[in-house]
């Protein structure tokens, strides 16, 4: 992320890649909850000397709220947690999901998506296949309510061909610290691609500096109840932590 006023300069990165497409490792989780498990145990392999900011985009965005989750019951605290259109859904919520395609179908969507796949057949595979393992996981999962999340969210969706499942209004319900919504140029494909990722930049540097002020301050307790007060336009809730970090980290065994 590009930093400006020096908001980002001093955070390490670690980013959580996953070893299945590669081959370095079969994908052997049956669950989302599985899966963030599995990104848990890497993050807390670091030494975190402030909490850690996580987040991703689509299936990654899912699993970083499922992470957070299991952090905030092992009583880890997270500062934020940025999620880039993710295909969330509440539990008990109907929603309308879309049937899975067969893998040489998802073979040549995925190659019309992203730039450079063509000409790598083997890779394309690899990808679908991997593409319609997450997408069965995503299908089974949804977010319980009986935990109330303490971390304020970013969530970022697309002006056109967004994976929106349950309502952002719904999802605010997720966390009592503040859900802040707000669209970006570009599809669900594009939306951290090229320009759009600037503009993905510049709405993070706001969050996370709007997020730090309130932290510093003295704050309001936080309610009782899975709700949130607006301040600005966006729903926010001042924080408990004075400091932040921003981990990214490469897996080196389990995928994520």
């Amino acid at each position: 992320l590009p930093s400006g006023g020096g908001t980002l300069g001093g955070y390490p990165l670690f980013a959580l890649d996953d070893n299945a497409l590669n081959h370095i490792a079969a994908f052997e989780c049956n669950s989302i909850e599985e899966v963030a498990e599995a990104y848990c145990e890497q993050l807390l392999r670091q030494p975190l000397e402030t909490p850690p900011i996580i987040g991703g985009w689509s299936y990654g965005g899912v699993v970083a709220i499922e992470a957070a989750r299991q952090l905030q019951g092992k009583g880890v605290d997270v500062a934020q947690l940025l999620l880039f259109d993710s295909p969330l859904k509440l539990q008990g919520d109907a929603v309308e999901e879309k049937p899975l395609g067969d893998v040489p179908d998802i073979q040549r969507a995925l190659v019309t998506r992203i730039p450079g796949l063509e000409s790598s057949p083997q890779v394309a595979r690899a990808a679908a296949e991997h593409f319609r393992r997450c997408t069965e996981l995503l299908n089974g999962y949804w977010i319980p309510e009986t935990q109330c999340l303490d971390i304020p969210v970013l969530s970022v969706r697309p002006k056109e061909g967004s994976v929106l499942l349950s309502s952002e209004g719904a999802l605010s319900r997720v966390t009592r610290a503040g859900w802040t919504s707000r669209e970006s140029p570009g599809n669900h494909w594009t939306i951290l691609l090229g320009e759009n990722a600037s503009f993905i930049s510049a709405l993070v540097r706001e969050h996370i500096a709007t997020n730090e002020w309130l932290a510093q301050g003295e704050g309001a307790p936080a309610p009782s109840s899975c709700s949130s007060r607006s301040l600005g336009g966006s729903q926010v809730h001042p924080r408990g932590s004075s400091s932040i970090l921003l981990e990214r980290r490469r897996s080196s065994d389990k995928p994520i």
